[in-house]
């Protein structure tokens, strides 16, 4: 406990003295003219040219142009007297302004007297932008945007790999998705059904961050996807409800809608989304040995019903400062209904049995409330920002089984309560400080989780239910988490840029089980984690990036629990609160040309990776648990491709290449070497000079694939939609079919020295959805980009 106050102490005098810093470096004589475009009507114009000029000889100076809010923002030194500034864009009289204030406020153009007949000009953002530490996909730019889901989107994004159940990265898994820079607050689950839940009319642009920088949290190695949405500027109110169908073995329904109002000063936003779905699974198992064997088949119905609501509020104090508070709640039930037999065998004859019928009735209800605060310290863009987090997640759920012997005709009925609670806090200050030839940001961050798990077990014995004490269990576990970070940003010249920076984390551990004290675990580890991006770029067609970052992977909280779940009477799942995490190196070297064409060769090294292991008593019962199993290294070239046959033919194409070699750490299991490919093809085809009608056909295919002890086999999958657009395109019908050929199955294989695990599974995803999506009110918006993270969110 010394330590963690020292530490605290430390960051804290440590972020003083940067504050302190920043008061000082404001007495620089520089100062920022800025000022806004707009045209007659008071709307904000975007790539207006804004030339600095010496007021004494007209020489250029400087130069920038407006952004997407008609702002602009440029550094003058020496006084601002000695300037004036040039303002022009095309179809604008050319306005020249003498500058008597660091703040020209809104500065307006004039439409030129004489116009141009049958001529637009139109001004586009690239579909790929390489950043320094992300890959932006501009999703305006393509055809997706309008009468899609954002899940459709992620399907057509670079570097991403995504199916019906799952996003990944390059290879990478337990991908984080942010909102405007917020993390989300579902798990990994609820937020893939979230995000076919929502319609993609408002996504500006996603960001592909394969090596996230010094700034956001180290844990987790599947990178981020930020997506970035449109906000109103008009002041008043907009909106927009959609609905949509979907037809799987069983029917679903969801729905969303939204109300939006800004004013001068503040913006309010209500958001509430619903789902029912329903869905059949069909899973086989097997594990086979020398001489006896395991088999498995289950037949499952799960049914899901949702309810969400957000709500968003931001008000500025004062020119300078900002509050806002954002809170998410989030309801789900689900039941599943399933059927079991399970076969033993010894020597090829049958041994015994099992039938299985249970239910799984769970019931999820989550808080989460965050709070910020941001000050802009000058006008050269130094600002403070200090955000506070709170989640509250009870994921209570309840098993009920009844398994048959058939050979010896017992019964055993079961009843498997549990309550689990989370809370997690968060609290973080961030700066960033903007000098004359550099950029600087630091933050300090402390972090608290609290898991409280109560997993009971009852036999019923003589019509009651009485409680197994060697199967229950009580967990409380608790992780404080402090960290610090630095990053700086330079220009080298008129080619080069380069972006470092240091993140350090310290984490306190203890877990406790009242009922065995010899599974408790108390522990503490600090590391630092560094990240490196270097930029290239020899002109205005080509960008080549080499970045580095470090991560860490902890384990997720039902991984450490030692909760003993049971599907059977002689099949057991349990936590390992001795798990360690596993820590990740990352390299990448990019090339991107005419913003179309993108190639990416990745490395990676993991040590200590961890995953599911098998143990078989001498009874047959099965114990899967977790263990640091392996180390992996990853080879890895990803190619994507986007072009235009012709104006009304548009082709996304991209392959990825994956060479895994895994070491492995025990000598039980036997390591799976090898190459992997996979790649996708995505064809839109738009009919008028408008685009009103438009028709899609998908195709991807995910070859073998081996990593640490695990075998998958090849799945694919075939899509293909129509789009229409009514009512200036406020009005959106979508029809979407999945899967069409049933190809997105599950089949793999683990191979240990004792036993080979075989599964083939099904989760349902062929189904045809029909949607539709409304949106009134003014159309004309900016970006909302404001960054508040809570990335313990995802371990849950």
């Amino acid at each position: 406990m010394k330590f963690t106050i020292t530490l605290k102490n430390r960051i804290i005098r440590f972020i003083f003295l940067l504050i302190l810093s920043c008061i000082y470096q404001q007495r620089i004589i520089a100062q920022n003219i800025t000022g806004k475009i707009t045209d007659e009507k008071l709307a904000p114009i975007e790539f207006v040219n804004v030339v600095l000029l010496n007021s004494a000889d007209s020489s250029f100076v400087d130069g920038v142009v407006s952004d997407s809010e008609g702002k602009f923002s440029m550094p003058a030194h020496n006084g601002i007297q000695k300037y004036i500034l040039s303002i022009s864009y095309v179809g604008y009289k050319t306005t020249t302004r003498k500058i008597v204030s660091a703040d020209l406020g809104n500065i307006v153009l004039h439409e030129e007297a004489k116009a141009l007949n049958e001529v637009v000009v139109r001004g586009h953002r690239p579909i790929i932008k390489r950043e320094i530490d992300r890959l932006v996909f501009n999703v305006g730019n393509t055809p997706y945007q309008k009468g899609n889901t954002i899940m459709d989107l992620l399907r057509m994004t670079p570097l991403l790999k995504v199916t019906d159940n799952a996003i990944s990265i390059i290879g990478k898994s337990n991908v984080r998705v942010m909102f405007n820079g917020k993390i989300s607050y579902l798990d990994n689950s609820d937020i893939i059904q979230y995000l076919k839940s929502l319609q993609s009319d408002d996504v500006i642009s996603i960001e592909v961050i394969t090596t996230p920088p010094a700034k956001y949290e180290a844990g987790g190695n599947g990178g981020m996807i930020n997506i970035i949405t449109r906000n109103r500027k008009d002041i008043g109110l907009d909106g927009n409800v959609g609905v949509s169908y979907t037809q799987r073995s069983y029917a679903g329904i969801s729905s969303n809608a939204s109300v939006n109002y800004r004013s001068a000063k503040s913006f309010l936003s209500f958001k509430v989304r619903q789902s029912k779905s329903q869905g059949t699974v069909d899973e086989a198992y097997q594990i086979l040995q020398d001489r006896s064997g395991q088999n498995s088949v289950t037949s499952r119905k799960d049914t899901y019903d949702n309810i969400g609501g957000n709500m968003t509020f931001e008000h500025q104090i004062t020119p300078l400062a900002t509050i806002g508070l954002v809170y998410d709640f989030n309801r789900g039930d689900d039941n599943l209904d399933i059927r079991n037999k399970y076969n033993y065998y010894s020597n090829s004859k049958l041994d015994s049995l099992l039938n299985t019928s249970s239910t799984q009735i769970g019931k999820t209800i989550s808080h989460t409330l965050n709070l910020y605060y941001d000050l802009k310290l000058d006008s050269l863009g130094k600002k403070l920002g200090i955000a506070a987090n709170y989640m509250s997640h009870t994921p209570d759920k309840e098993v009920n089984f009844t398994t048959l012997n058939e050979q010896t005709n017992n019964k055993y009925i079961v009843r498997e309560p549990n309550n689990i609670r989370y809370s997690i806090y968060t609290g973080e200050a961030n700066l960033e400080l903007p000098f004359k030839s550099f950029k600087l940001e630091t933050g300090a961050k402390y972090s608290r989780v609290i898991n409280k798990s109560d997993m009971q077990y009852y036999n019923l014995n003589d019509k009651e239910y009485v409680a197994d004490i060697k199967r229950c269990n009580i967990f409380n576990y608790r992780e404080q988490t402090l960290a610090g970070y630095i990053s700086a940003y330079k220009s080298l010249g008129a080619y080069f840029s380069v972006q470092a920076g240091l993140r350090y984390e310290h984490t306190f551990v203890k877990g406790v089980t009242p009922n065995n004290s010899s599974q408790d675990v108390k522990t503490n580890y600090g590391h630092i984690f560094p990240t490196l991006y270097f930029t290239y770029k020899p002109s205005e067609l080509i960008d080549i990036h080499l970045n580095y970052a470090r991560r860490i992977n902890r384990p997720y909280f039902r991984a450490l629990n030692p909760f003993k779940w049971y599907t059977n009477p002689n099949n057991v799942d349990q936590g390992n609160p001795a798990l360690r995490p596993s820590f990740v190196d990352n390299i990448e070297l990019a090339y991107v040309f005419k913003n179309n064409l993108s190639v990416t060769a990745y490395f990676q090294k993991e040590n200590d990776a961890y995953g599911q292991s098998l143990n078989i008593s001498d009874d047959k019962t099965t114990y899967s648990t977790y263990e640091n199993i392996y180390n992996n290294r990853q080879l890895g070239l990803n190619v994507s491709y986007s072009l235009n046959p012709f104006e009304w033919w548009n082709i996304s194409l991209a392959g990825n290449y994956i060479y895994n070699k895994s070491k492995i750490k025990k000598a039980d299991y036997i390591p799976q070497n090898g190459g992997s490919f996979d790649y996708k093809c995505c064809n839109t085809i738009s009919f008028g000079k408008d685009r009103r009608f438009q028709f899609f056909l998908n195709y991807s295919q995910n070859l073998a694939y081996k990593v640490g002890t695990t075998y998958d086999k090849s799945y694919a999958d075939c899509s293909a939609g129509l789009k229409y657009s009514l009512m200036h395109n406020n009005l959106v019908i979508n029809l979407y079919a999945n899967d069409l050929f049933k190809q997105d199955l599950v089949k793999r294989e683990k191979f240990a020295i004792t036993n080979t695990q075989i599964y083939h599974n099904y989760y349902d995803s062929r189904y045809l959805r029909l949607s539709a999506v409304y949106s009134w009110g003014k159309t004309k918006v900016k970006y909302q980009k404001k960054n508040v993270s809570f990335n313990e969110r995802n371990r849950l």
